[in-house]
């Protein structure tokens, strides 16, 4: 699944087509990614989150931004992009934003 995210960016979300049974409801997502202004910091750093968690999913410093830092600061002054990491499953846990669950099976 692809969703654009204003100006051109692309946010990819997984390396499989979404399924009907997905917990993400693709429509919701490219809704707030549309949201994302393309002069937005926070528009290339959530490409980038979504790059990094594809190319190595099991990686934990790719599972979690420290929202106090440079980049969280730019990701949680754009209330869209808080509420896209929110909707693809990051949560808030003090001060850090962590993707939930366990990385997917068979991820390298």
């Amino acid at each position: 699944m692809s969703v654009n995210i204003t100006g051109g960016n692309v946010l990819r979300l997984g390396a499989q087509p979404m399924d009907a049974a997905s917990t993400v409801n693709s429509s919701v997502v490219a809704s707030v990614a549309a949201q994302v202004p393309k002069t937005s910091a926070a528009a290339p750093l959530l490409v980038k989150i979504v790059q990094n968690l594809e190319r190595d999913p099991t990686n934990e410093k790719f599972r979690s931004i420290n929202l106090e830092g440079k980049a969280g600061a730019k990701l949680v002054s754009e209330p869209a992009a808080m509420t896209l990491l929110a909707t693809v499953g990051f949560e808030t846990q003090g001060s850090r934003l962590v993707a939930a669950g366990a990385p997917p099976a068979g991820a390298a």
